[in-house]
């Protein structure tokens, strides 16, 4: 009887996840998947038989990991073999030694996460969502310590996901259809408040914020999924009505946010504490904590300096800077690549969601436009810079003064 009802548990949790291209892989996958289940539903129940003494619940999690460890292997080998099995023809030859060779990719990138073996630091708390993550049948939060669920949960969980992006210690990584996960080092975690701020004050889409932690000098910061593509994969395809309406639903989303009012007394930069500034070229630079007004936030950005550059010259530059612009609530990183959407009827697009706003804040008026270009050379001939949202628009004064303070800069 155990043995029957924990089969059954087992076909319940992974409900959906098997993804075949022809009925024959799939059948002989599921008949793959019920020899997995009662093979480990029968070594649970000999273990429990001979050790009545044994922690079940921790049995139990086992059991679940090396199901999925196993299903997992199970379907990369049906997945390698799926072109040449539906259509035998020379031409997929080629296209199965591409799927191959993606699939090599994306597992070489997530080999290549390093995973701190130290006890996680909880820092936010988690969405039920996220805790079904790491206690996926259900057990008892009161039973298990959130922290030691994740030591035990996170390697498989990083190793099954899909790494949508990786930059020098940075990751994203993809848990599951509804979850994504951003780790890397001095990451910070006052991205989850901005979210949070912007979600409650306008309608503007952007990821939640599902629960954070550190382990070791990684931080892990979990999030929803946002459907779609980023618009920089789509952009070259894009016909002109289509580029006119993402520029209208930006500059809608950009109304929003910058008529929230700057609540008096908010330091400028990150909306929970420290209370930071960051810039980025190069490299990131991130102010004192409680930057409250624009003459610091200007000394801010003059404060380090190439070796060799005059005192008399960077006063010069100082002078340029005005200090009486407002304080608005800003993206800080307004790039395609941080903009989501997907096909909307009469072949029209939608954008789906913001993402990454981990530079987000409160900045003066011009600062969303600085870093919009901030990626902008001599050489780009994309006509994207031509479809900036019109409510960011008028700063090209400010923006050419701070490309000449940028070069006297070590950053």
């Amino acid at each position: 009887m155990a043995t029957i009802v924990l089969t059954e548990a087992c076909s319940t949790h992974i409900s959906g996840h098997i993804t075949l291209t022809s009925p024959k892989q799939e059948d002989a996958l599921e008949q793959t998947r019920r020899r997995i289940c009662i093979t480990l539903a029968r070594r649970l129940v000999n273990t429990l038989e001979k050790k009545p003494e044994s922690d079940f619940l921790h049995l139990i999690d086992e059991t679940v990991e090396a199901y999925h460890r196993r299903l997992g292997n199970a379907k990369g080998t049906a997945q390698k073999h799926a072109i040449r099995l539906d259509e035998p023809h020379v031409i997929h030859k080629s296209a199965s030694s591409n799927v191959e060779r993606d699939q090599r990719k994306i597992i070489r990138k997530i080999d290549s996460i390093a995973i701190p073996a130290s006890t996680p630091i909880i820092v936010s708390n988690f969405a039920p969502n996220a805790l079904a993550l790491f206690f996926p049948l259900r057990i008892s939060t009161q039973r298990y310590d959130l922290p030691i669920q994740i030591q035990r949960r996170l390697p498989s969980l990083v190793q099954e996901g899909k790494c949508l992006h990786q930059l020098g210690s940075r990751s994203i990584v993809k848990l599951n259809d509804s979850v994504v996960m951003k780790m890397g080092r001095n990451l910070g975690h006052e991205e989850e408040s901005i979210l949070q701020y912007v979600a409650k004050h306008t309608s503007i889409p952007v990821p939640t914020p599902l629960g954070s932690f550190d382990v070791g000098e990684t931080s892990c910061v979990l999030f929803s999924y946002v459907p779609g593509e980023q618009l920089d994969k789509r952009w070259p395809s894009l016909q002109d009505h289509q580029k006119i309406s993402i520029r209208r639903q930006l500059d809608e989303m950009m109304v929003q946010l910058r008529r929230l009012p700057h609540p008096s007394g908010t330091p400028l930069g990150s909306l929970s504490r420290p209370h930071v500034c960051k810039d980025i070229h190069m490299f990131s630079i991130t102010s004192s904590p409680n930057i409250m007004d624009m003459t610091t936030f200007h000394n801010f950005l003059i404060s380090k300096p190439h070796p060799g550059v005059a005192l008399r010259y960077l006063r010069w530059l100082r002078r340029l800077l005005r200090d009486d612009y407002r304080i608005v609530l800003t993206h800080g990183d307004l790039h395609m690549r941080n903009i989501m959407v997907e096909d909307a009827p009469n072949d029209e697009i939608r954008i789906t969601g913001i993402i990454d706003w981990e530079f987000g804040g409160w900045y003066p008026e011009y600062w969303e436009l600085y870093r919009a270009l901030n990626t902008r050379g001599g050489r780009d001939e994309s006509d994207w810079w031509d479809y900036l949202p019109q409510e960011i628009l008028g700063y090209d004064r400010e923006i050419v003064e701070h490309r000449v303070v940028e070069l006297s800069m070590k950053y």
